[in-house]
C-alpha cells in the first residue's frame, strides 16, 4: 500500500498531509496538526512527518489484518444461507439464494465490506439503487427482509451488536390492486388452450384461483367424486440444483391455510370426470398392450 506525505501550511501552522489508498480503493487525505508555527520550523515538520508516516504505514497494516480476519459480509451471507436452509420451505431459501446472489451480491460483494463493517446508510443506497433499476417498494420489502434475517442471526449469536437493517429507512408497502379475467376474458383462455399439455393446470387455476404449485400437485387420490370435494395437500415447485431448475413434489405445503378442502364447482365436476375416464381408459389399454 503506497503511502506518501508532505508538510503543508495553514493559517501560519504547519500540518502533516498523508496520501493513502482507503478500503474502497479510492484515494484519501489525513492532515495531522503538528503544533509547529510555519516560520523556522519546516525542518523539525519535516522529521515529525517521517515518524508520523512510518507510524501510519503500521497503523494501515494493522487494520488491514483485521480486516482479513473479519468475515466478508457476501461470504458471511453465503454460510447463513446453508445454515437456513433446514429451517425454512426449499421455495423460500431459493427466493432468499435468488436476491444474495444477484443484487445483494453486485452491490455487497467488495473489498473491504464485511459484516460488521455494513451501516444502515449503505442499505439505504443499496435501497436507492434498487429503486433507481425501476422496481416499486414490495420488491425493496422483499430485500429488506432477507437482509434483516440475515443480519438479526448474526445479532443472536453474538457476532454484531445491532441489526443495522432496524436503523435504514423501510419503504412503505405498496397496495395491491388485483386484476381479474371477465367471464369474456376466461371463456377465451380455456378455449385457445384445449390442445395444450396444461390444459388442465389451466383449467384448476382458472377455477379455484390455485397457486401454480397447488394445481400441479393435485394427484387423482385427492379429488372425492362422491362427496364432491378436492383435498389440496400437494404441491410441485421447482428447485435449483447445480444451476438447473428441478420439478420436486412436497406434502408440506407454503402455510397451514394453504391446506384446504374446497367444493366441486358443477362445470369442473363433469371436466374431472371426463378427464378420470380418459386416463383410466388409456392406462388400461397400455397395459393391455
Amino acid at each position: 500500500m503506497k503511502i506518501t506525505g508532505s508538510v503543508q501550511s495553514k493559517n501560519g501552522r504547519l500540518y502533516a498531509v498523508i496520501n493513502y489508498k482507503g478500503e474502497d480503493g479510492k484515494r484519501k487525505t489525513k492532515w495531522i496538526n503538528l503544533n509547529l508555527a510555519e516560520r523556522g520550523n519546516k525542518r523539525l515538520a519535516s522529521q515529525k512527518l517521517a515518524v508520523l508516516l512510518e507510524e501510519f504505514e503500521v497503523e494501515m497494516a494493522e487494520a488491514c489484518e483485521d480486516r482479513q480476519e473479519k468475515q466478508r459480509f457476501y461470504t458471511y451471507l453465503q454460510d447463513w444461507l446453508k445454515i437456513t436452509q433446514s429451517t425454512v420451505q426449499p421455495t423460500t431459501i431459493n427466493g432468499y439464494r435468488d436476491m444474495v446472489e444477484s443484487r445483494i451480491k453486485d452491490f455487497f460483494d467488495k473489498p473491504g465490506i464485511t459484516l460488521e463493517s455494513v451501516t444502515p446508510q449503505m442499505i439505504n443506497k443499496f435501497y436507492a439503487s434498487i429503486f433507481k433499476d425501476g422496481c416499486v417498494s414490495n420488491t425493496v420489502i422483499h430485500y429488506h427482509a432477507v437482509l434483516r434475517k440475515a443480519f438479526q442471526y448474526a445479532v443472536r449469536n453474538d457476532i454484531i451488536p445491532s441489526n443495522p437493517c432496524d436503523k435504514a429507512d423501510k419503504p412503505k408497502k405498496n397496495s395491491f390492486q388485483g386484476n381479474f379475467y371477465s367471464q369474456e376474458q376466461l371463456s377465451k383462455l380455456l378455449k385457445a388452450c384445449e390442445d395444450d399439455p396444461l390444459h388442465i393446470v389451466i383449467t384448476l387455476s382458472a377455477y379455484y384461483g390455485l397457486r401454480r404449485s397447488e394445481a400441479l400437485g393435485i394427484r387423482w387420490s385427492a379429488i372425492d367424486f362422491e362427496s364432491k370435494k378436492i383435498s389440496i395437500n400437494h404441491k410441485v415447485v421447482e428447485e435449483k440444483t447445480d444451476g438447473k431448475y428441478i420439478p420436486k413434489a412436497y406434502d408440506q405445503m407454503k402455510n397451514k391455510s394453504s391446506r384446504r378442502t374446497i367444493e366441486f364447482l358443477i362445470a369442473f365436476h363433469h371436466f374431472a370426470l371426463l378427464l378420470f375416464c380418459s386416463s383410466y381408459f388409456f392406462t388400461i389399454r397400455k397395459i393391455v398392450s
